[in-house]
This record gives C-alpha cells, structure tokens and sequence, in this order.
C-alpha cells in the first residue's frame, strides 16, 4: 500500500538547508503580509509554545537514544572486550 507518510533520513546539511527554506519562505511571507498575520500574532505564538517543548523532546529523546546505541556497539569500549 503506497502511504504519503513514510520514514525518511536527512543528512545534517540537507536538514540545514531545508530550515534554511523555511526561515527565508517565513520571512518572505511575514515581510510581505505583515498586515495579514499581525493579528494571528499571539496565537501563532501560543502553537509554538505549545509545539516546540514536544519536538525538541523528541529530538533530545533520540539523540540519548542514539548515544546509547553507539556506546553498546563501540569496539573501543573495553568493558566490551571478552572476559569482563
């Protein structure tokens, strides 16, 4: 079954491009339609205090959980070596 929503791997300058996109498609927009959004101002503030605290949990979530992967699987550890 073909699903839109798949799980994907960006590299870090692949996802530095992609926010650097969009931090010029929002400064763009908010330089042109200034007008338009001033009003949704507060709430547009209130969706990313909400957002923000979920993502950055889940990227610090998956870092920890990477370092922890990395560290089972480092043949330089030496309570890694037969015998400990």
């Amino acid at each position: 079954m073909n699903t839109i929503f798949r799980s994907f791997t960006f590299r870090w300058w692949q996802l530095a491009l992609y926010e650097t996109a969009l931090i010029s498609l929002g400064l763009g927009v908010g330089s042109i339609w200034s007008d338009t959004f001033e009003d949704l101002a507060p709430w547009l503030l209130l969706v990313f205090i909400c957002i923000a605290p979920y993502i950055l949990y889940l990227y610090l979530d998956q870092v920890s959980q990477k370092a922890i992967i990395s560290r089972k699987d480092d043949p330089r550890d030496p309570s890694q070596k037969e015998g400990r």
